[in-house]
């Protein structure tokens, strides 16, 4: 069994246990563009705030050197 690791991120100059969208796609063998799209469609639909406490807009660069998407999650109160 595979373990995702949690790990503090500095997010808007608060350290928060988080996880990305990369890693969650990685540890239950999905394609990162499909995990994205279903938090953007959480998003889409957030009528009681679930996702804007949950899902921070990020990026990484790529093995080719290219910013890309990423999401992290486990984020409250940011």
């Amino acid at each position: 069994m595979s373990v995702i690791e949690i790990a503090l991120k500095n997010i808007n100059g608060k350290d928060v246990p988080a996880v990305t969208s990369l890693q969650v796609a990685e540890h239950f063998g999905k394609e990162h563009r499909n995990v994205l799209a279903d938090i953007r469609k959480i998003l889409d639909t957030d009528e009681d705030g679930f996702g804007a406490l949950n899902f921070q807009l990020s990026s990484y660069l790529s093995e080719q050197n290219k910013e890309m998407p990423t999401m992290f999650t486990g984020v409250h109160h940011v």
